[in-house]
């Protein structure tokens, strides 16, 4: 298909963990709720989004990036190629037989460290056959950044305030509590509430690129709802049926 054919955005089922598709659900939820994900899991999930779901390649690639822990920027730039010739390569159908017939090359023939190349039924197409020390290529170390926010529990009548995140960037699509850039807005937009706060244990959270320091404040109102910031009222015993970043579900766990 045309690049022009493809979707720029991941579907909100998807990103919900909702398609209907049991292996790619589960996959979803998995990520979410750890960080990581196996490598067949990572290939499906590309294979469901391109082929099935024909959303664009980078548009996948963005949101798994961004979710996952041990994702590498540092090869941004190999990935994109990478990826462009992957999909050359990849067949207009059947590609659930080619998707495991890769996996299966990986698992008992081209290993990491003992490439069996001479067995391998694919090897004239092999450009690391005449360079097998040159590959798996060793990235360099990521240079990690620093985050610091303020996330706001608010309860009302044993109901959670969340707000969804935006489709892009970190958490994209997922239900949250609120998130602020300091504690002097959050105590702004708690204001007419006459809320108390209560401090809450921080949370440390590591994502792909950079380390992220949460500091959650708590506090339970009695006054009208609509003068809390915008979202939805979620009972505590159902915050686990939506689809919440890992470190929210640790702490309703």
């Amino acid at each position: 298909l045309p690049d022009d054919a493809y979707a720029r955005s991941l579907p909100a089922d998807v990103r919900r963990g909702d398609t209907g598709v049991p292996v790619v659900d589960q996959a979803v939820q998995s990520l979410y709720a750890t960080g990581l994900l196996h490598n067949h899991a990572r290939m499906l999930l590309a294979s469901y989004l391109v082929h099935v779901r024909k959303v664009h390649w980078r548009a996948g690639a963005g949101w798994l990036y961004g979710q996952l822990l041990d994702g590498d920027l540092a090869s941004s730039a190999q990935e994109r190629q990478l990826w462009l010739h992957a999909t050359a390569l990849l067949p207009e159908r059947d590609i659930e037989r080619y998707t495991q017939g890769v996996m299966d090359l990986g698992a008992t023939l081209c290993t990491a460290r003992s490439p069996q190349c001479l067995l391998c039924p694919v090897n004239e197409l092999c450009a690391g056959r005449s360079e097998p020390g040159r590959y798996p290529v060793k990235t360099r170390k990521l240079k990690r950044g620093q985050r610091e926010n303020w996330w706001l529990w608010l309860e009302h009548q044993g109901r959670v305030l969340l707000q969804q995140r935006p489709a892009t960037g970190v958490w994209a699509g997922l239900w949250s509590l609120p998130l602020y850039d300091d504690l002097a807005t959050l105590k702004l937009a708690t204001k007419e509430l006459d809320a108390q706060l209560e401090v809450m244990p921080q949370i440390k959270h590591a994502l792909t690129h950079f380390d992220w320091l949460l500091h959650t404040q708590r506090a339970e109102i009695s006054q009208d709802p609509l003068l809390a910031p915008a979202g939805i009222w979620v009972a505590r015993e159902q915050l686990a049926d939506y689809a919440l970043p890992a470190p929210l579900k640790k702490m309703i766990a």
